[in-house]
């Protein structure tokens, strides 16, 4: 069997000594960080393959996706090769359905 080099961490919470995966994966495991702001871009376009926006579409294209692309560039990454995906978030519907909620249930008093 060809040389074992195991990982050993001492933290606050998990220890653990000469910590050894027996089976590698056969491709590189992508790493998707999601990312609701400018902080997690930035650490989504230096650390991460792919980033999942989480905010409005006005958000993720002007400020989320602009910080993710310019900071893998930083560390001598091609953005373009980065897969960016959006969770859109939808507040303006959520407050008309709550207003009909609201509607709905004083006609129902009413009657």
């Amino acid at each position: 069997m060809g040389e074992r080099s195991g990982v050993h961490s001492s933290g606050k919470i998990f220890q653990a000594e000469d910590f050894f995966l027996y089976t590698k994966p056969k491709t590189k495991i992508l790493v998707y960080f999601a990312a609701q702001g400018r902080k997690a871009a930035r650490c989504a376009g230096v650390y991460g393959d792919h980033i999942v926006a989480i905010n409005t579409p006005e958000v993720c294209r002007e400020v989320i996706f602009p910080v993710f692309e310019e900071s893998a560039r930083a560390v001598g990454r091609d953005p373009s090769e980065m897969e960016k995906t959006a969770e859109v978030l939808l507040l303006h519907f959520a407050d008309k359905i709550m207003e009909l909620r609201k509607l709905e249930t004083r006609e129902m008093r009413v009657s």
